[in-house]
């Protein structure tokens, strides 16, 4: 198929082919940040808890069985699926990098907040510290990416976060109802 592709361009005029692939997306899929996005997505604990026996089977290749520490088993039904969810939590702020900066903070404030009601509980602040990184990241990404122009410095980056800050993550207490 890209040969054939390849020669159509050539007989248009196209004098360049660029074939790309992403080498290793699915070994390379960080297991407890989808796990957190999936926790978001679905409400089912038995499901969540299928999904992450999938992740963490064995791979069987030529005889040989391992366990890798990162990615998801590939070829098997449930790794499509997986890779989808992962890139759910930046669809977001790639669809919506071109709002003013104030309705930005405003979408990313409502998601952090609803992960930190969830997940900011005693024993998990680190991964909710993550998750605001990660967050961090990913905004200052797309925003680099608004224009043809150089990417969007640090500087200038943080320089937006303080007239736009985002909520930083601290433990959410839960009241116990009374019976």
């Amino acid at each position: 198929m890209p040969r054939s592709a390849a020669r159509r361009g050539a007989k248009d005029g196209w004098w360049w082919v660029l074939e790309v692939d992403i080498r290793k997306f699915f070994d390379t899929i960080p297991r407890q940040r989808l796990l957190e996005v999936l926790r978001q997505r679905v409400r089912d604990g038995v499901i969540l808890r299928l999904i992450a026996k999938w992740l963490h089977a064995g791979v069987a290749e030529e005889g040989l069985t391992t366990h890798p520490d990162t990615g998801t088993p590939q070829g098997g039904v449930v790794s499509p699926i997986l890779a989808r969810a992962q890139r759910a939590i930046w669809d977001w702020l790639k669809a919506n990098r071109h709002l003013p900066f104030g309705d930005q903070q405003v979408g990313l404030i409502r998601r952090l907040t609803g992960h930190y009601n969830y997940y900011a509980l005693r024993g998990n602040l680190l991964s909710v510290w993550k998750f605001y990184d990660a967050a961090i990241r990913a905004w200052k990404r797309w925003l680099s990416r608004r224009s043809d122009k150089a990417g969007m410095t640090w500087s200038r980056f943080n320089r937006i976060r303080v007239r736009f800050p985002l909520p930083m993550p601290s433990i959410r207490v839960r009241s116990e109802r009374a019976a």
